[in-house]
C-alpha cells in the first residue's frame, strides 16, 4: 500500500512538473494605422522578453514557436484576429498553452514579461512578415480591465494561469479603465532585413557617386 501511494505521488509530482500554463489572451480592438480594424485572419504574436527592451519587428524576424523574435525576444505562440470568437471586428479570444519543457530558449524561474504585436497585412501561420507593414505593441506591468487581467509577465511555475487582457474604449462592453482606441492602433513600420538595408544603402552611396562624377566631369566639360 505504501508503494503504491509513494507511486502515485511521484506521478502525480510528474504530471504537475508537466502541467501547461493556460494563457487566456483577450484584445479589443486591434486596428491600423487609420482606426480601422484589422480583418479576420490579421496576424497577432505573443513574445516574452528578460529585460523589458522588446526588440523593432523585422522582415527577419522568426515567427515561431520557441524562436527569437528579436534580440533575446522570444516567441510564446501565434494567434489571429476572429470576430466572430472576440464579438468585434478586431478582436482576439484565444488561449494558448505554454510550458517551460517546450521552451529551451526559456530559463524557469526568470522572469520574462511579456508584449502583443500585431500586423496589418500578415497573416497568420505565414513564416516572415512583410517589411514596411505596419503593427503595433502593447504590454502592461497593472493588471487591466477592472481587475480581470493579470500583469503581462509570465508565470514562473508550471500548472500555473494567466489571463492578459487589452480593451479599447470602442471595444464592446469596454471597462471604464479601457485604453484610448489610439493604443490598438498599428503605428509602428516592420523594417527590411539587414542584408537589404546594406543593399539599400549601397544602391544610394553607388547613385551618390556616380551622381558626383558625372557632375565632376560636366564642370570640367564646361570650362573646357
Amino acid at each position: 500500500m505504501k508503494r503504491l501511494l509513494a507511486t502515485l505521488a511521484l506521478l502525480t509530482g510528474a504530471l504537475t512538473a508537466r502541467a501547461d500554463i493556460p494563457i487566456d489572451l483577450f484584445a479589443d480592438v486591434l486596428s491600423n494605422s487609420s482606426g480601422t480594424p484589422l480583418q479576420d485572419g490579421a496576424l497577432v504574436v505573443l513574445v516574452a522578453s528578460p529585460d523589458l527592451t522588446f526588440g523593432q519587428a523585422s522582415s527577419s524576424s522568426s515567427l515561431a514557436q520557441n524562436t527569437f523574435f528579436s534580440g533575446n525576444d522570444v516567441v510564446i505562440g501565434q494567434s489571429s484576429v476572429d470576430s466572430s470568437s472576440s464579438g468585434d471586428a478586431g478582436g482576439v479570444t484565444r488561449t494558448l498553452y505554454f510550458n517551460y519543457s517546450n521552451f529551451s530558449n526559456l530559463t524557469q524561474g526568470t522572469t520574462y514579461y511579456l508584449q502583443l504585436y500585431w500586423f496589418t497585412q500578415s497573416m497568420a501561420g505565414t513564416t516572415a512578415l512583410i517589411a514596411g507593414e505596419n503593427y503595433g505593441v502593447f504590454r502592461s506591468s497593472a493588471r487591466t480591465s477592472e481587475g480581470t487581467g493579470d500583469p503581462w509577465v509570465l508565470p514562473t511555475t508550471d500548472g500555473s494561469s494567466l489571463t492578459l487582457s487589452f480593451a479599447t474604449q470602442s471595444a464592446s462592453g469596454a471597462p471604464s479603465d479601457a485604453f484610448p482606441d489610439a493604443a490598438g492602433q498599428a503605428t509602428l513600420t516592420v523594417i527590411p532585413e539587414p542584408a537589404t538595408i546594406t543593399l539599400i544603402f549601397g544602391v544610394v552611396v553607388g547613385g551618390y557617386v556616380l551622381y558626383r562624377r558625372r557632375s565632376i566631369l560636366s564642370r570640367r566639360a564646361l570650362a573646357a
